[in-house]
């Protein structure tokens, strides 16, 4: 809409620029959102979400991080490894293990900040 009212007032070349930009402003955010879930491993040694009932380990958190983790997933990188540090630190837990399994197009501010995370 944005790239059609804007073709009448100005010429086709910015508008088809306007669009864009409008566009990746609103894609950033919405594939900024990052989902963490934890997960524990049943007597049956199936891996599933943890739910409230389940008893708390002291030693291991495994941590299953979905979305896109490019750049514009930069604050929820940072919110969901300070949490992590600070449940480690306050839970006196040994290990963490991150399942990137449903992660896609990881960039290098994604590494780094993970990076950051493991020193």
């Amino acid at each position: 809409m944005v790239t059609c009212f804007s073709s009448i007032f100005i010429s086709v070349e910015f508008s088809i620029l306007i669009g864009v930009a409008v566009s990746i402003l609103l894609f950033v955010p919405r594939a900024a959102r990052l989902r963490g879930t934890e997960l524990v491993v049943t007597r049956e040694r199936v891996l599933r979400e943890r739910v409230p009932e389940d008893p708390p380990c002291s030693a291991i958190i495994i941590y299953d991080l979905e979305g896109e983790v490019f750049f514009g997933s930069g604050p929820e990188f940072d919110r969901c490894f300070d949490g992590l540090k600070q449940r480690t630190r306050d839970e006196g837990i040994g290990f963490v293990v991150l399942r990137l399994k449903r992660t896609r197009n990881p960039d290098l501010v994604f590494l780094e900040r993970l990076e950051h995370f493991l020193r």
